[in-house]
């Protein structure tokens, strides 16, 4: 199971990606599936670093490893605007992921604290 928890806050955001889908087989779509979230992830990150390299938000921490990544950024004054409308696009291509393998991701949220 791929675990996913998207979390926002008044400041910034958190995306943290876990875990494996389940079916190490080669070729098979739930493969793929592991491999997209991955894809997502480190396509959120390079965004990021270009966005930190603007000014525009600051890392509070970061880590890729195998199985497990994590993203957590906080907004410059008037940037949270544009932080949320990447966070959400990025989101977009997690929950279609989600309509497609539904037994192999779970998504957690949590706004402000709250889970949802």
């Amino acid at each position: 199971m791929i675990r996913i928890t998207v979390e926002w806050t008044h400041l910034g955001n958190r995306l943290e990606i876990s875990g494996h889908a389940g079916m190490m087989d080669q070729g098979k779509d739930i493969d793929l599936c592991c491999c997209a979230c991955s894809t997502i992830l480190y396509t959120w990150c390079a965004h990021l670093m270009r966005e930190e390299a603007a000014g525009r938000i600051s890392f509070r921490s970061q880590q890729l490893e195998k199985g497990f990544g994590s993203v957590r950024v906080t907004a410059a004054d008037g940037e949270y605007i544009r932080l949320k409308a990447g966070f959400d696009t990025i989101l977009d291509g997690i929950k279609l992921l989600r309509e497609k393998y539904p037994e192999a991701i779970q998504i957690a949220y949590i706004n402000n604290g709250r889970k949802e």
